[in-house]
């Protein structure tokens, strides 16, 4: 894998087989075509502008697809199209993004939780009981008592609930 046009030609191959398997997926989905080809043209050009292929020596190879699927639409329609598709494109992740920030987050919650004066946030590996007595081992575990704070790696832990 040392020569930089095998690496050029499996990164072509490792696109047009993941551009291939989900093309029937998105047909079935009722998505355009013209978004797997701005999918691949996009992957092409992330590739290019991180310099892990050189754009003067691997433009044919990877521009080849761009040139075939603006052969197949209108020269002039194809110019007018892709900047107002990329803004649909854009908008409607903005607006997915948007909604599942805020849509399941409530922040009365919160304020409850870190009024205790002693605090425990860990991971357990077992917890067991017999009548009132809990034995726990603990891991990475990080806890607050009377303001000073405490880390642990593993802690075995015994309580009585009384």
């Amino acid at each position: 894998m040392s020569c930089p046009s095998e690496v050029a030609n499996l990164y072509r191959a490792v696109i047009e087989d993941v551009i291939g398997s989900i093309r029937d997926d998105f047909i079935n989905m009722g998505v355009d075509e013209q978004v797997l080809l701005d999918l691949q043209e996009n992957w092409e050009r992330k590739l290019i502008d991180t310099k892990v292929l050189n754009y003067n020596r691997y433009k044919d190879l990877f521009i080849s697809t761009r040139s075939l699927s603006a052969s197949q639409t209108d020269p002039g329609e194809d110019a007018q199209r892709t900047p107002l598709h990329e803004d649909r494109i854009h908008s409607q992740t903005q607006t997915l993004y948007e909604e599942s920030l805020g849509s399941d987050l409530d922040d009365t919650d919160e304020g409850e939780v870190l009024k205790t004066a002693n605090v425990l946030i860990c991971q357990y590996e077992k917890v067991t009981r017999v009548k009132n007595k809990w034995k726990a081992q603990l891991k990475t575990a990080s806890t607050c008592i009377e303001g000073v704070d405490f880390l642990f790696g593993k802690l075995n832990a015994e309580f009585e609930w009384k």
